[in-house]
């Protein structure tokens, strides 16, 4: 029997073992020196931290009235467990719905996707008494478009205070259909002109959605959580000329121009995946910083595949992924490098 001489790996490598750092399906060619080669497939089970969203860890304090939630996993599950303080509270298979947070303790959440199991790390939430940020009201400017690669729009907002105190505040969006940059700054008596670029998430690309200002006041007893919501449009994306007005509020995505994208491991660092599947065939995926400066650039293969893209090279921070079809944003999502 003629010995085999050659294997061919369809990630491009060779030799007849190799290492991988995610799962998938993987198949190989082995050969002989005379002609003679079959090819077999191998799938390696992927890793769970691929079906989480980015799970919050370490110390959270917050309004008790509010109904904070945990979201739940990204894809279905053999089974999944929420916890708290060791203890299952909640548990099933399939797809989880978002889990809210009533009462103080040590929560995580443990997955099982019929091969692995994963542990979360530990969030340890408290309620607290919560108060009026004595904010009475917040006025909307104009939008302006960002002269950016991937879709932004800059904000002005004017906040009028009563609190005869300043006070460090945060604003954000609990839907996480935006980022908002910057996300803290001092608020202080009267009217505060705070300008905020706020970048859409896929699959939100427009549409109405609600942000959070949030803060400590002084009071005799000490500090005090206080918080004020208030609606805001978001334009649409694809729209070249920005509207204000004209946002439809009974639909809060855009198009689909994209079936399903995902981004992990997200925190990450050395590697991440970006899993596509489009509605084109002829797309690149793309990597910038804040500053709107294109880091890399890389073509993806068909309308639907898996992409790598290597930042072992960037510093900790908030990027931005996106991809496109030539003048179009097929999806953007932000990226954290730890």
């Amino acid at each position: 029997m003629e010995k085999l001489q050659h294997y061919n790996w369809s990630n491009g490598e060779v030799g007849n073992s190799i290492t991988v750092n995610d799962g998938g399906a993987f198949s190989v060619t082995a050969s002989t020196g005379g002609g003679c080669s079959f090819t077999k497939q191998i799938d390696v089970p992927k890793s769970p931290e691929n079906y989480m969203w980015i799970f919050p860890t370490g110390c959270y304090t917050d309004c008790i009235r509010k109904g904070n939630y945990l979201i739940g996993p990204l894809l279905p599950l053999q089974n999944w467990s929420w916890n708290n303080n060791g203890q299952s509270v909640s548990s099933g298979s399939g797809f989880e719905s978002p889990f809210t947070l009533y009462s103080n303790g040590n929560y995580s959440m443990t997955i099982n996707t019929g091969t692995c199991d994963l542990d979360s790390g530990v969030l340890s939430f408290s309620n607290n008494r919560c108060g009026d940020c004595e904010i009475k009201g917040v006025k909307i400017e104009d939008f302006k478009k960002v002269e950016a690669p991937y879709c932004a729009f800059t904000q002005t907002l004017v906040i009028f205070s009563n609190s005869l105190q300043p006070f460090q505040a945060t604003i954000s969006d609990p839907l996480n259909h935006v980022l908002i940059i910057p996300g803290t700054f001092t608020l202080n008596y009267g009217p505060n002109v705070i300008q905020i670029t706020m970048i859409p998430q896929s699959p939100f690309m427009g549409g109405t959605t609600t942000l959070r200002i949030h803060g400590q006041i002084p009071e005799k007893e000490g500090m005090i959580d206080c918080e004020y919501m208030f609606p805001i449009k978001i334009p649409y994306c694809e729209n070249e000329q920005y509207r204000k007005n004209n946002v439809e509020d009974t639909d809060n995505t855009n198009t689909a121009i994209s079936k399903n994208c995902t981004l992990y491991p997200n925190p990450a660092s050395g590697t991440v995946q970006v899993k596509y599947d489009l509605v084109v065939s002829n797309a690149t995926v793309e990597l910038y910083d804040l500053m709107g400066r294109l880091l890399s650039q890389k073509a993806l293969v068909g309308a639907q595949g898996t992409a790598t893209l290597n930042i072992s090279t960037y510093v900790a921070g908030v990027y931005m992924v996106a991809i496109r079809n030539e003048n179009q944003i097929l999806y953007q999502q932000k990226l954290i490098i730890k």
